[in-house]
């Protein structure tokens, strides 16, 4: 196997576990300080997922490759929706009782119209940056609010998923060992990404959008299965949601904010930026009344992967 692709490998194994690592970690001494487990689980709900993207986004600007940064976050959140929630819907469909998941939707919906109009000048500076980072704020602690009138499954969810006391030791070293693994994770993936685009004939920013972030999103997707078979359907909507409302606001709000601004080709603000918030839009009707995600609307999901994937390629031969 290449070294760039071997390195790829081993470094999506290495950032997959140190999300984990670092998540139970922190929710563990985060609940030695009162804070509730139902509030870390809806946090981690989003954090679990993003970590990877997030280390990437910050490591790539770190080397100057922001064009790389943006690609994969964008592509992520293009993925989550086809490939992680809609192959899941389609194992097994996801039936959801967290009400608050509309409002965490409307959230992702207003980031992203935010983001193209911020970027439509080609730029979104520090004080963009800012506001992106208030409208996650804003919508999760609504969202906390909000699920405070959450059915008693709900709430069971959201606690399990915090996971319970471990050791304070224990806790210190999954975090330390975490921030680690995270850390070498990413730097691997940034320092190969141009042996990759030149192997593949791609640019930085498509190599962001399609080998990286499909590569980082396939263990999300198969844990996505997994939960959707045993009937976790809050988990696997709520992981996609939230970890796309986090990308688009607080990973790209940073991005901007640590850089002096944060450069937007003109080609993703009109396309790949918009097929990420029609991602989220197709939630809406999917999600009104039985609050349920088919298997026909999971190939729905899919479908619109597929389409969007053989576009991204079509237009790199060009």
């Amino acid at each position: 196997m290449d070294n760039a692709w071997l390195t790829l490998l081993l470094s999506v194994v290495f950032l997959t576990s140190a999300a984990e690592f670092l998540v139970r970690g922190s929710a563990g001494l985060a609940q030695r300080l009162g804070i509730s487990r139902f509030v870390m689980g809806m946090l981690l709900l989003s954090l679990a997922t993003a970590l990877p993207e997030l280390s990437i986004a910050l490591q790539a600007m770190r080397s100057g490759q922001e064009p790389l940064a943006l690609g994969t976050v964008v592509g992520n959140n293009i993925v989550n929706f086809g490939l992680t929630m809609g192959v899941a819907a389609m194992v097994a469909t996801l039936v959801t009782h967290w009400r608050a998941l509309n409002g965490l939707l409307l959230g992702l919906v207003v980031g992203s119209i935010a983001v193209i109009a911020m970027g439509w000048n080609g730029n979104i500076s520090r004080v963009e940056g800012i506001i992106l980072l208030a409208i996650f704020i804003a919508f999760m602690g609504w969202a906390v609010l909000a699920s405070r009138s959450e059915s008693a499954d709900v709430h069971r969810e959201m606690e399990v998923l915090a996971g319970r006391h471990n050791a304070l030791w224990l806790d210190v070293v999954f975090v330390a060992l975490g921030a680690v693994m995270l850390y070498f994770g990413s730097l691997w993936i940034v320092q190969k990404a141009p042996a990759l685009g030149v192997e593949l004939g791609l640019g930085p920013h498509v190599v962001g959008l399609l080998p990286i972030a499909i590569a980082v999103t396939l263990p999300e997707a198969i844990m996505a299965i997994a939960a959707a078979r045993r009937g976790h359907g809050d988990l696997v909507v709520g992981h996609v949601i939230g970890s796309s409302l986090l990308n688009t606001t607080v990973v790209i709000g940073l991005l901007a904010m640590s850089s002096g601004g944060l450069m937007i080709p003109r080609g993703f603000l009109t396309f790949e930026l918009p097929m990420a918030a029609i991602g989220a839009c197709l939630m809406f009707p999917m999600l009104r009344g039985d609050m349920r995600i088919t298997r026909a609307e999971g190939t729905i999901l899919v479908i619109t992967f597929i389409v969007w994937l053989a576009i991204e390629l079509l237009m790199v031969r060009q």
